[in-house]
């Protein structure tokens, strides 16, 4: 394959990566317009909203301008009112992220890799920055800087995560020089120092990934019981088909958004749908919400023994600990055993807080004006107590049973 080939299938890809996107929410939206309206009126329209869900998605805030009247409506006051919409549909932003993956592992058998990957972040970027001038509108404005940089910050990160990942793998060919360098410059860290940082790296990836499973467990079973009442609110919505089909599309976009915020509930701190609102296992305080039918599974009450949740992510960081000590052991000398263990569990604490912060951080954000410019966990917050109850179950599951 040569140079002008390898550019142009890498920069296909990106496009198709884009257009997927894109596609996902332009597709029910073009059937809205054709089939509900009689592809009466502005097409454009929909093609705005598709690339500001996708944009959105991606990262890209918003400033949204409401007039008087609808102002009023709302009650956020009397002139024209602005405000930002920044919480994004997580489901976007994970897409580009996991196509990025698939790419990168692609790219990395490609015999121009470097080649390759860079065009594929270029390409994506300039098509990213042509969405965002497409999506131009005084009443809804992205943030022009956001958008050029942003979706190709999400998609790049997938991109050269799954380059590295491939080379890794691919020990047998040239890029398994890649991972070969790193796995030296590990070993070449002081004792316990490297066996301890890729223990508490894999521990700490494994017990965020443990409370999100646990999490997405919860929000699936409280789906199949408030069903009843979801399917009410659908009623109460009055969309008809198609538009039940856009509300069913904004809900998945905004799923992995609301798993999170159940990690943060079972982390302890929760999250807020509001200013002044709190939805935590000691309690929940809310006002009025949106009438979306998937926040019919947040609790308006006190959860009856709410507070065992925070046994997720002690047990999560225990039974993962349980089943990296182990291999960490047979790193260790007996005399620095007890003290590196400890480390080892302190420091898988502060990785998967860090992790949990991260994802925290992802899913909050403005969601609309007056009190809906805070939605979502405090990362800060989330991620600290994570990195303590984490910690605190690794610890044991470390030192325990060191002396056999």
């Amino acid at each position: 394959m040569n140079r002008i080939s390898a550019a142009l299938h890498a920069a296909f890809e990106a496009l198709v990566v884009v257009v997927i996107g894109i596609g996902i929410p332009l597709v029910p939206l073009s059937l809205l317009w054709a089939f509900h309206y009689g592809a009466v009126g502005d097409w454009l329209v929909f093609w705005r909203a598709s690339a500001d869900v996708w944009l959105l998605g991606n990262g890209v805030g918003f400033i949204a301008v409401i007039d008087p009247v609808v102002a009023a409506t709302l009650g956020v006051g009397g002139d024209d009112q602005s405000f930002a919409v920044t919480l994004a549909p997580l489901t976007f932003g994970f897409l580009s992220l996991f196509l990025g993956i698939r790419i990168g592992r692609r790219v990395a058998a490609n015999p121009l890799p470097l080649l390759c990957l860079g065009v594929s972040v270029a390409t994506y970027a300039v098509l990213s920055t042509l969405v965002t001038l497409s999506a131009m509108h005084p009443s809804f404005t992205p943030t022009l800087l956001a958008g050029v940089v942003t979706p190709p910050v999400v998609f790049g990160l997938g991109v050269v995560g799954g380059f590295f990942a491939a080379a890794g793998w691919d020990r047998s060919g040239r890029l398994g020089a890649v991972s070969a360098l790193i796995n030296h410059r590990v070993a070449a860290l002081p004792y316990p120092v490297g066996a301890v940082a890729r223990t508490a790296l894999v521990a700490g990836a494994a017990s965020t990934a443990c409370v999100v499973l646990v999490s997405s467990i919860i929000v699936a079973v409280l789906i199949v019981i408030t069903y009843a009442t979801s399917i009410g609110l659908y009623e109460s919505l009055q969309v008809g088909v198609l538009g039940g089909v856009v509300v069913t599309l904004v809900q998945l976009a905004y799923l992995p958004d609301v798993v999170i915020w159940a990690a943060s509930w079972l982390v302890g701190p929760g999250f807020s749908i509001g200013t002044a609102t709190s939805v935590s296992p000691v309690g929940t305080q809310l006002g009025p919400i949106p009438s979306l039918p998937l926040l019919s599974i947040v609790p308006r009450d006190v959860v009856p023994l709410g507070f065992l949740g925070i046994t997720v992510p002690l047990l999560a960081g225990f039974v993962v600990a349980t089943f990296a000590r182990p291999r960490l052991l047979t790193a260790l000398s007996e005399s620095k055993r007890t003290s590196s263990l400890i480390i080892a569990g302190i420091s898988t604490g502060l990785v998967c807080g860090l992790f949990i912060g991260v994802l925290s951080w992802c899913a909050s954000g403005a969601a609309g004006p007056g009190r809906l410019v805070t939605v979502g966990p405090d990362p800060l917050l989330v991620g600290a107590i994570a990195a303590v109850e984490v910690a605190a179950g690794a610890i044991v599951g470390f030192v325990a049973r060191v002396r056999r």
